[in-house]
This record gives structure tokens, sequence and C-alpha cells, in this order.
């Protein structure tokens, strides 16, 4: 039925199916029915945990490596206007972390970050739909762009541990507790 409403044959439609089951997205049920995989705090404990780590050494990294450039580029980043809907502000919100994170120039690392960043975006979701704490990120991201223009990496990493803390925090805070 899906395949005929999209107007494509089963069999990449399929393929893009058990791709996203891979990746944790969907799960299986009754060997015929996909469901969205429902949002966990076990999951979200283990995004951050990683998140937290890498992203932080990722920003210290790019601190040391980036170009004039890509320090010209964080910041105009920075500087543009805030979408108004929640999947603008996602979408800024990466773009503005990966720009400082693939300037470390670890390639590896990147395509980690970016798998994580993957996965996070739901749970993010949650958490930009509320202005405020989207103007608490906008806030964060100010000090950890300086400390990226400053070539910082110190300072960069401690702003980017607590700004992906307090996120996680923030997101524990909103998600349903777990039914037994």
């Amino acid at each position: 039925m899906l395949a005929r409403e999209l107007g494509v044959s089963t069999t990449p439609l399929r393929e893009a199916l058990r791709r996203l089951e891979a990746e944790g997205f969907l799960h299986q049920v009754a060997h015929r029915e996909m469901r969205v995989a429902p949002l966990s705090l076990k999951e979200l404990e283990d995004l951050y945990a990683l998140r937290i780590r890498l992203e932080s050494y990722g920003a210290q990294l790019g601190t040391k490596n980036a170009s004039d450039q890509e320090r010209a580029l964080v910041l105009k980043m920075l500087e543009e206007p805030i979408a108004d809907d929640m999947a603008g502000h996602l979408k800024q919100n990466r773009a503005l972390h990966r720009a400082m994170y693939s300037a470390g120039g670890n390639v590896e690392l990147t395509a980690v970050l970016d798998r994580l960043w993957d996965r996070a975006d739901r749970y993010r979701a949650i958490l930009l739909r509320d202005q405020a704490v989207a103007s608490t990120v906008h806030a964060e991201h100010i000090e950890i762009v300086e400390a990226f223009q400053k070539g910082d990496g110190r300072l960069i990493a401690r702003l980017t541990r607590s700004h992906l803390e307090a996120g996680r925090a923030s997101l524990l805070g909103k998600l349903p507790a777990p039914t037994v």
C-alpha cells in the first residue's frame, strides 16, 4: 500500500525500511508491519554519553585546526536569524555544530557524529519546540562560537560539554516516564 501511495516499487521501499530499522528508527511487528521506534530514556542517555565526549573533542579539534574561512563561516552562521519553526531551528543548530567539529579534519569523527545527530534529532525536536529553551541554546552557542573564534580549545570543549549536558538534562525532564 505504501509503495503504491509513494509511486515506487516494493523492493527499494523494503530496503529503505530495513535500513531505517537497522538504524533504530523503525521496528518490525508481526513480520509485516513497521512502526516508528518509541523514544527511550536508555537511548537518550546512550546517545548523549557519546555526543558529550565525542563532540567536545571534535569542537576542540576543530578550534585547533580551523581555517580563517571556517571561522568566518561559523560566525556568519551564528549571526543568521534564528528560524521560526522547529525544523529550521534543528537544521541551523546542527549546521553550526557540524561546521565546528568538521573543521578538525577528522573525517571518521565527523561521520560518527553525523550518525549520532541523525539519531538524536527526534529527541532534540522535543527541546527546540520550547522557545525559552531555544533562546538558552542560542545564548550558549554565542559563548561556544566566541571560544571557537579565539582558538581556545579547552574552553570550547568545556562549553560544548556543558551545552550538551544541559540539553540532556532538559530532555530527561520532558520525556514521559517509562511504563512498566
